[in-house]
């Protein structure tokens, strides 16, 4: 009798939810071991369960900022490297040789996009050619079915 006010008292202390989703364990317990006619003090188990949530209700959001604190501050470490390392391969850079082989691409790409609407023009008018002919010869190979009128028969 005494066990079963004890644990009631512990259940009106405790939110529901803790005793069906976050121990389970020290809630079912009690039912196991009163079956086969075992007393034992659950306080312990519960107060555990209790400790482990108030630890992480309290130092949890601690430890996910300090883990999300150290994820910014590799990231932050490794895009310093890479720019350091960019910085370092263009020091010895002539930035006017730079900016002129730039004109001078450009200069070369405009020329072949050129030549490349030339060629393009060409094989558009060879084309058209060759469909002509083609159309032509079509008509002279067809047999001549038409009949002159002549006179002023009708």
């Amino acid at each position: 009798m005494g066990n079963r006010s004890a644990r009631a008292k512990l259940q009106r202390r405790l939110p529901l939810f803790f005793h069906t989703m976050v121990c389970p364990v020290a809630c079912t317990l009690p039912r196991v071991l009163k079956r086969k006619k075992l007393s034992i003090d659950f306080r312990l188990e519960l107060s555990d369960c209790n400790f482990m949530l108030q630890f992480f209700g309290t130092y949890g959001g601690h430890i996910c900022g300090l883990i999300g604190f150290l994820t910014a501050l590799a990231a932050l470490l490794y895009t310093r490297a890479r720019v350091a390392e960019f910085e370092k391969s263009v020091k010895d850079l002539d930035w006017q040789r730079v900016s002129e082989l730039s004109l001078d691409v450009a200069k070369l790409i405009k020329a072949s996009q050129k030549w490349q609407n030339n060629v393009n023009a060409q094989q558009k008018v060879n084309q058209k050619q060759l469909l002509e002919q083609a159309y032509m010869e079509r008509l002279m190979a067809q047999p001549n079915n038409v009949k002159q009128i002549t006179g002023g028969e009708f």
